[in-house]
């Protein structure tokens, strides 16, 4: 998980250092399976950042390494699928 602001130059940057980590890696990053989540930003801002980082635009409620992640306050039953594994 990686935040940034979302200023065009921000954008640039972060793709940038994420082609530099393929580089030095060796690790391929599938852009087309990633997703973007905006926040704060008019939904034609948040396409053109999720356009130019060349993933799929997402929003709250994800799932992320198999933690509920929300804008608010998770529910305990929100976590049974990950008790339950």
């Amino acid at each position: 998980m990686i935040m940034v602001e979302g200023s065009d130059s921000d954008i640039v940057n972060l793709k940038f250092l994420l082609l530099c980590f393929e580089k030095m890696s060796g690790l391929k990053i599938n852009f087309d399976k990633s997703e973007v989540v905006v926040l704060g930003y008019s939904e034609a801002e948040q396409l053109r950042i999720a356009d130019n980082l060349n993933c799929r635009l997402a929003s709250f409620p994800i799932s992320y390494l198999g933690m509920p992640l929300a804008e608010s306050r998770i529910l305990v039953s929100g976590y049974d699928p990950l008790v339950g594994r």
